[in-house]
């Protein structure tokens, strides 16, 4: 079987970037967190069907539990790639991170605006 394993940069907007090594590997696929500035860190390996939850992808990859938003953020990575993972955190689908303190500002006609005020003069 060929091995076949990538280096991903990932920046999911939540304020890290996570060096990982992903790929098809023999018996399902491999996931490595590559935190120890880029020479080494965690592996995690799993079959390509099997359900990831977040308990079991943190104690596999020795995440402690204060570090539950990299957790997320690999979770989000592993749907990224097309597998089923358990949904924490504030992800959308394209594996980026959703600011729930963000603010959004209606979008304004500035050429309706502008007549308004003609008007009122």
């Amino acid at each position: 079987m060929e091995v076949t394993i990538k280096r991903y940069g990932y920046e999911p907007g939540n304020g890290t970037r996570y060096d990982l090594l992903y790929g098809k590997a023999p018996q399902g696929y491999l996931l490595v967190w590559l935190h120890r500035g880029g020479s080494g860190g965690s592996a995690f390996r799993f079959s390509g069907d099997q359900f990831v939850a977040a308990g079991y992808l943190a104690e596999k990859m020795s995440i402690p539990a204060t570090l539950g938003g990299d957790t997320d953020a690999l979770l989000a990575f592993l749907r990224l790639q097309g597998h089923t993972s358990e949904v924490r955190g504030s992800f959308d689908e394209a594996g980026q991170h959703i600011r729930s303190n963000a603010v959004e500002f209606p979008q304004t006609d500035r050429e309706a605006q502008l007549k308004e005020l003609e008007e009122q003069a």
